[in-house]
């Protein structure tokens, strides 16, 4: 049977890493921008917040008693990221807070957790395609 929550949230990783790429790029595009501020997607700790959210939970030992605490399943198309822009770091003289390096760190780590939640996804679409044609 098809786990609609990790196909979910394979997609949604995907998403978020692909626009946090259209972010970095676009930070290192405008590194010699005057007056440019760095930006950063912002998704996991959204997504951290919604777990947490939901780390309560009760049971019925009869069906009278109150609900308490129900988890509601974790759609992440409900998680929404959002563009940060950081003002407040330090500056060069023309106002641009943007390091060449550092993003370029943050690309690479981008890329790699990007491409490693594609390989995942791959095996998993792989795997249903095995069970789908019965194991051959």
């Amino acid at each position: 049977m098809i786990n609609m929550n990790k196909v979910n949230m394979l997609k949604g990783s995907l998403d978020a890493y692909w626009e946090r790429q259209k972010v970095i790029s676009n930070n290192i595009a405008n590194a010699d921008t005057p007056n440019y501020k760095r930006k950063v997607y912002v998704f996991e700790e959204k997504l951290k917040e919604k777990l947490n959210s939901n780390s309560l939970e009760g049971y019925n030992t009869n069906q009278k008693h109150i609900d308490i605490g129900k988890k509601s399943s974790l759609d992440i198309n409900d998680i929404k990221g959002n563009v940060k822009v950081l003002g407040n770091t330090r500056s060069r003289l023309d106002e641009n807070n943007v390091d060449v390096d550092v993003e370029m760190a943050h690309l690479s780590k981008n890329v790699i957790n990007y491409n490693t939640t594609a390989q995942q996804t791959l095996l998993y679409m792989n795997r249903l395609k095995s069970v789908i044609r019965g194991g051959k």
